[in-house]
């Protein structure tokens, strides 16, 4: 697992303080949040091992690759999900989950022809806690915040911290996602759950992120998976890669 521990490093302290104050809990509240996080964690990566890795981002349509710089070769994929509500649908996150995976093991054997055990597979997951319920009322919550009912979500599933995220409730988040996981058929021992992020607050509703990285796989064991329990992707065209030289030839007949 050459990457999974320098990206554990990374939270909450680098990535929160890499925030403005209550930055974080605007961007949480106006837009998925899994966008603003990847940036920030592609950079702060490129600050600690950028002289020996390429940090790509959007390389082959995976959200971050690190590749060796000598000889490009993959060396962690990485996808990145966030999750907008206390109940996730079981069915639509499972299976863009299990996509996400069988895309990037589709990479690899392509990238490292065949070596099934060359590269690592992560996926990172974000879910959003509030500190204290959206004011209704209040106009300007309405107008900013396009996630809303994730919100209200959140607080009729008891997820509301009081500013701080209690035991009870950090055990509540991660017993959801479990459930899914489970059905998955992710062994526990890939689960990595990390210290949650403080945002800060927005228009006086705070904002926590829980954290956890699921990995490391091997693409082997994401076949393995597939062929035992998902079923997803075999029969999904748009997942396999596309040939060598596609791109090169369609812009080169512009």
């Amino acid at each position: 697992m050459p990457n999974l521990n320098v990206i554990s490093t990374l939270f909450p302290e680098l990535v929160q303080d890499s925030f403005e104050n209550n930055e974080l809990a605007f961007l949480a509240l106006t837009t998925k949040v899994e966008q603003p996080l990847r940036d920030k964690i592609a950079w702060l990566l490129n600050k600690s091992i950028g002289q020996e890795k390429l940090i790509n981002r959007e390389w082959k349509r995976h959200d971050l690759v690190i590749m060796n710089k000598q000889d490009q070769e993959i060396e962690s994929i990485i996808e990145f999900k966030n999750q907008l509500g206390f109940k996730i649908k079981h069915d639509e996150y499972k299976k863009g989950f299990c996509n996400d995976l069988y895309k990037s093991a589709l990479s690899i054997r392509y990238k490292a022809q065949g070596n099934m055990e060359k590269s690592e597979i992560l996926f990172i997951m974000f879910g959003r806690t509030l500190d204290n319920e959206p004011n209704i009322k209040d106009p300007n919550v309405l107008q900013s915040m396009p996630y809303i009912k994730g919100a209200f979500s959140d607080c009729k599933n008891h997820l509301i911290t009081h500013p701080i995220l209690t035991q009870e409730q950090y055990d509540n988040f991660k017993d959801d996602w479990d459930y899914w996981l489970d059905e998955a058929c992710i062994p526990r021992e890939k689960r990595h759950w990390l210290k949650p992020i403080n945002g800060g607050s927005f228009l006086n509703i705070g904002i926590k992120i829980i954290t956890s990285i699921i990995g490391p796989f091997s693409a082997q064991e994401v076949f393995d998976l597939n062929d035992n329990s998902w079923n997803y992707p075999l029969n999904n065209r748009k997942l396999e890669l596309p040939k060598k030289h596609v791109y090169r030839e369609k812009y080169l007949k512009k």
